[in-house]
């Protein structure tokens, strides 16, 4: 994971899947701004994300305790998901991400689910169950987003939703977590795009 911030205090103890403190910095929006004409980047969480937008770049504490962009931790298409399940995480539900992220992916074009929650607990009362977890995947970020400032960036009605992303940092389809089918379709739809991008540039 690439080390983009000077090294964060030891506050909480090192989990398998990405621990943030929900401490975001401001300004934490990547530049190059919204799609739509005429936004900027203080738009940001005021309009509900849709395909063809820029999808928003944030910083957050990874597990070895240093500041991590999205940007740096996404693949080549990114599922970004706020699931609202209470029990979150007890594994389950990001396990299931992260094989079905795993299984879409191919040698050129990886394929990362990045689960974002705002659990119940506090962020020291969730720690237990983050180490409970112990989900070993290269195909899996996981983030306490204490205070939902994540979810904001991505829009009013982001609590419940899936976003997937290619990689040109756009939003290909949104959709409901739950509906595990409808993400594994359009996750496969957007890999093959990206493949079929690179023939085309290779050609």
């Amino acid at each position: 994971m690439r080390r983009t911030r000077k090294a964060f205090p030891s506050v909480v103890g090192l989990v398998t899947v990405s621990l943030i403190s929900a401490l975001l910095l401001s300004g934490c929006v990547s530049s190059g701004g919204p799609a739509r004409t005429g936004m900027s980047l203080a738009d940001y969480g005021s309009y509900d994300l849709k395909p063809g937008d820029l999808a928003p770049d944030f910083v957050f504490v990874g597990d070895d305790q240093h500041w991590c962009r999205f940007s740096a931790v996404r693949g080549r298409v990114t599922l970004v998901l706020f699931p609202t399940d209470p029990a979150w995480p007890d594994g389950a539900r990001c396990r299931q991400v992260a094989e079905l992220a795993a299984s879409l992916s191919r040698a050129d074009t990886k394929v990362v689910a990045v689960s974002v929650a705002q659990p119940a607990r506090s962020a020291a009362e969730a720690l237990p169950a983050f180490q409970a977890c112990r989900i070993k995947s290269d195909h899996l970020v996981a983030i306490c987003d204490q205070h939902a400032r994540i979810k904001g960036l991505y829009g009013p009605q982001a609590n419940g939703r899936f976003f997937v992303v290619d990689n040109h940092g756009r939003v290909t389809s949104v959709g409901p977590c739950t509906d595990l089918d409808a993400l594994r379709a359009q996750a496969r739809k957007t890999v093959q795009a990206v493949c079929e991008q690179d023939i085309r540039h290779e050609g």
